[in-house]
């Protein structure tokens, strides 16, 4: 385990004369052992813990920064527009089409106004879109609401994966495929689900496939 980084620690000496099978003897590595684990153990938790909340800020911060357009679309100027998509586009060159994607954010802004869309959000302008059926016009507009949607369920999702594989990804379960690790994964995550399903019927529905004798 790395030492903490902080260095400014209160340091205390006790200036005290200790026989051999004293209480105050007791008492000094009891103090040493608590200072012991405060600098070795508490601060490098907290040290961790801060810069690895800092790392995600700065993921997100720049994630937000890229899709500033998008969720500002109605507030932003037209002249600025067109610099924000083509540097959204360039970040995701195999997802939008950079020609068709300025032109539809400068018509969708357009839309919005004249609709005089009381809720602009991100997730109302989504709905927008696909209540009035207006997903070949604005397809790239589309494509870009959903992977700003759709980003933080698959970021939570691919955390929640790590933290259930220990659970059943054991040493028993040493040779066990690819197919049935992500099976058995997406149980795991989706407890609940699980939990609600007919046990029952599955059993039944698996005895019917695995006959290996024939009535008579």
């Amino acid at each position: 385990m790395k030492k903490s980084v902080v260095k400014d620690y209160e340091t205390k000496r006790i200036g005290v004369q200790v026989r051999k099978g004293s209480a105050t003897s007791s008492n000094t590595q009891t103090e040493e052992a608590q200072e012991h684990f405060r600098i070795n153990t508490f601060y490098v938790i907290c040290d961790n813990l801060v810069a690895e909340l800092m790392r995600r800020k700065m993921a997100y911060d720049s994630f937000f920064g890229k899709f500033k357009l998008i969720t500002d679309l109605s507030k932003t100027e037209p002249s600025a527009i067109s610099q924000h998509a083509n540097n959204l586009c360039s970040s995701y060159s195999k997802d939008l089409e950079q020609e068709c994607f300025v032109d539809e954010c400068l018509h969708f802004r357009s839309y919005l106004i004249s609709s005089s869309a009381e809720d602009t959000s991100v997730l109302a302008m989504s709905r927008m879109i696909r209540e009035r059926g207006l997903q070949s016009i604005y397809l790239n507009v589309d494509i870009a609401l959903r992977m700003f949607l759709y980003t933080a369920a698959t970021n939570c999702s691919a955390e929640r994966s790590f933290s259930t594989l220990k659970r059943f990804k054991n040493y028993l379960r040493s040779r066990m495929g690819e197919e049935r690790l992500n099976s058995l994964a997406v149980l795991a995550i989706e407890s609940e689900i699980t939990k609600s399903l007919d046990y029952e019927e599955l059993i039944n529905s698996f005895a019917t496939q695995r006959v290996w004798r024939k009535p008579l």
